[in-house]
């Protein structure tokens, strides 16, 4: 377990960290409060409390809450700004004890962790090497950003659209298989860092046989997160793979790797 210096400060004197108090199993109830705006990472990161002390102070129940509200969630601002803040908030109800007869309403609780933040097991098929890969795309910033870093086996590196200044989107990614290949599916892996600027939220995947004509295969619409995000490919014959971003994260577009699986013979 990491040491938390300043959080023990608290909690030497004599502070309870109350959503940890209402929802006591962390696999089950993580909270992730940071960041509704950039992305949460490959895991939870809850850096917001509510804190509480004293024998007389009883928690009821606590929870995060991460978007904006219901009346706000159609507005142009919901895809870039899901929350009104890049920190979430904590919501907890306690009872102060007195001569109050306490809430007239039930109190506040977190929902469990999705299921979707396990990390997906892998694709079914074979996994096409690295070295039979290249990769081109519309709008990369040169050598730290270069689309083949999406395709060099190495989670480490990344393709990034250009920067400072970002083209508007779609942005397009497109990977050469070397030859006409079945495909059973690919993965998209985003970049693994804490700034996940240009993390893909929306967008196409296409395939084609000649690099000209392109089939669109799936529409996709991923979240804030680093876990990779699989697309089934059915057995499509291609040797052309597209990605089109039409929307990521800051309006720019960045991936740790794309890697894509032939159907097993």
């Amino acid at each position: 377990m990491l040491p938390w210096p300043y959080t023990k400060l608290y909690n030497d004197a004599g502070f309870v960290d109350t959503f940890r108090y209402a929802n006591p199993d962390a696999g089950r109830y993580p909270g992730s409060t940071f960041s509704p705006l950039s992305g949460y990472l490959a895991t939870p990161g809850r850096i917001d409390y509510v804190w509480a002390r004293g024998r007389d102070v009883r928690v009821l129940g606590s929870r995060t809450d991460v978007r904006r509200l219901p009346r706000h969630q159609d507005s142009r601002l919901d895809q870039p700004y899901p929350f009104y803040s890049d920190h979430g908030s904590v919501i907890t109800d306690v009872l102060i004890r007195g001569k109050g007869t306490g809430p007239d309403r039930p109190a506040v609780n977190e929902r469990p962790a999705d299921p979707r933040e396990v990390w997906h097991a892998t694709p079914d098929g074979v996994r096409v090497p690295p070295s039979e890969l290249s990769a081109t795309a519309t709008t990369f910033k040169p050598g730290i950003g270069d689309p083949g870093n999406a395709v060099d086996g190495n989670p480490l590196t990344d393709y990034h659209s250009y920067y400072p200044e970002v083209a508007p989107q779609p942005h397009y990614i497109t990977v050469d298989l070397g030859k006409v290949r079945t495909l059973s599916a690919v993965r998209f892996q985003p970049k693994l860092r804490s700034n996940m600027n240009g993390t893909v939220l929306e967008g196409m995947v296409q395939v084609s046989t000649d690099g000209t004509t392109f089939t669109d295969v799936e529409r996709v619409e991923w979240r804030r997160v680093t876990e990779p995000n699989d697309v089934d490919l059915k057995g499509v014959s291609a040797r052309f793979l597209r990605l089109r971003v039409d929307y990521g994260i800051g309006g720019a577009s960045a991936l740790s790797e794309i890697i894509p699986y032939e159907a097993r013979s």
